[in-house]
């Protein structure tokens, strides 16, 4: 957005909000959760190392979810030829066919 399209769409008066709210709250907040979020994370994990099988807590186990963040999707897992006769026959067993 250009400082032109920004003079068309606010008013001066929201201009001056948006400064004040940004000078009062703006990055602090983020940097203040994510400070908080490391302190929770490390007394969660305490002096210890995590059991075989786990992993530690991290800041960002603990920082809300961004609900713009591209979601993570795992790659489907293959699917083998037995597997995939077993499920054939399975269907045709719900369906009442003979195989």
């Amino acid at each position: 957005m250009t400082v032109e399209e920004l003079g068309r769409r606010m008013s001066c008066e929201e201009f001056e909000h948006w400064k004040v709210f940004m000078a009062e709250e703006g990055v602090v907040a983020a940097a203040s959760m994510r400070f908080h979020a490391s302190l929770l994370a490390a007394a969660h994990n305490g002096p210890c190392v995590p059991p075989r099988g786990t992993k530690a807590w991290r800041a960002a186990d603990f920082l809300p979810h961004d609900p713009w963040a591209e979601p993570v999707i795992a790659p489907p897992k293959p699917v083998t030829r037995d597997q995939r006769r077993a499920a054939i026959e399975a269907a045709a067993q719900r369906a009442g066919m003979e195989t």
